[in-house]
């Protein structure tokens, strides 16, 4: 899967500039947990125009195809090519105004915007600037693995103590935004508005 979001020009708290995520994965099975991540960063999803195409392989069943067109909230946009690919790669970077930041399989990285004078810039735009990111490891601290809270949590909740921090919504927003990939395809590629309505089943209509 390749995500990429384009550069947005916003004035909405922190919220990124531009967010991009990528893994050679493939999207109905291993990517919800990105569109979590873009969600937390970018806020709800409102639309999605998409393509879809299925895929064959002789030797091992791959997932299919898809390029889409994905509106969030505050007025950022995100571009996501999903396709299986032979090498296993996962970054999210996030761009600000004033830098980045990135993690993924190589640690974590923060890039600082740096001036450089290419050219003059021109007279009816005075503030145009060139800048170029200086990257740099970003220490960060290490805690308990992941998956092992997530089971101390669900032992708790099945055993009567605290609840799941998780309802379930920010799960289904993030299937729902798969989900409409398809049923864009369905629709002859045109916008799909976000959330879906109850009921919709569009998985299983598109097999």
């Amino acid at each position: 899967m390749l995500l990429c979001v384009g550069r947005i020009f916003h004035r909405c708290g922190a919220r990124p500039s531009s967010v991009s995520c990528r893994v050679s994965a493939s999207g109905a099975r291993d990517t919800t947990h990105l569109f979590d991540m873009l969600r937390f960063f970018a806020g709800d999803a409102r639309w999605i125009a998409a393509t879809a195409q299925r895929r064959g392989h002789t030797s091992y069943p791959v997932e299919d195809d898809s390029t889409a067109l994905i509106g969030f909230d505050h007025g950022v946009t995100a571009i996501a090519h999903v396709n299986e690919l032979s090498i296993s790669t996962c970054f999210e970077k996030l761009h600000g105004t004033r830098g980045a930041m990135r993690s993924g399989n190589d640690g974590y990285w923060i890039g600082k915007s740096i001036l450089i004078a290419i050219e003059q810039p021109p007279v009816e735009h005075p503030a145009f600037e060139w800048q170029r990111l200086e990257w740099a490891p970003l220490d960060v601290e290490t805690g308990p693995p992941a998956f092992l809270l997530a089971a101390r949590e669900l032992v708790d909740a099945l055993e009567g103590r605290p609840a799941l921090c998780s309802t379930g919504a920010d799960g289904r927003a993030s299937l729902e935004m798969i989900e409409a990939i398809y049923l864009s395809q369905l629709r002859g590629n045109t916008a799909v508005h976000l959330p879906l309505p109850p009921g919709t089943n569009v998985l299983a209509d598109f097999a």
